[in-house]
């Protein structure tokens, strides 16, 4: 996956923390699907203005 820069398997080895495996198991080139970032329907958002203040200084 070099072209990718994806590292396919790491295998560790730490005395303190033991041994580990990290694998890639799947992947797929190109753009993922635009409503994988959509939020879930009935999901709301609400705008907070902050006013910032000013201390004073020393």
């Amino acid at each position: 996956m070099k072209d990718y820069g994806l590292v396919v398997r790491d295998l560790r080895d730490n005395p303190q923390s033991g041994k580990s495996t990290t694998e890639l198991t799947e992947f797929t080139s190109g753009e993922p699907d635009a409503s994988l970032f959509q939020p879930p329907s009935g999901y709301q958002t609400q705008e907070v203005h902050v006013h910032k203040i000013q201390c004073g200084q020393r």
